[in-house]
């Protein structure tokens, strides 16, 4: 029943991240900003294809918001914490 088209989201959350080496990874079509405990780690806002943005989390818990869009076309919005790739 969403739109297709011209879709905002604004969430909340909060992640626990296991002892390591850690990246916050979002993959987007078109805007994406993520804080971390109130703190902007991740400010891809322009319109763009898809496209795979990372920031390093510590270990720890830590409240995450997400603001995201989508304009026209194809969309996408993944948000996840991954190992660190060396």
């Amino acid at each position: 029943g969403l739109p297709v088209n011209h879709v905002a989201i604004a969430a909340t959350g909060e992640v626990d991240v296991p002892a390591g080496d850690h990246d916050l990874q979002v993959i987007s079509d078109d805007g994406i900003r993520v804080w971390v405990d109130d703190r902007l780690v991740i400010d891809h806002w322009t319109p763009h294809e898809s496209a795979v943005d990372r920031a390093p989390i510590a270990r720890g818990r830590h409240r995450l918001r997400v603001e995201y869009y989508d304009l026209t076309g194809f969309a996408a919005l993944r948000v996840e914490v991954v190992k660190r790739r060396l």
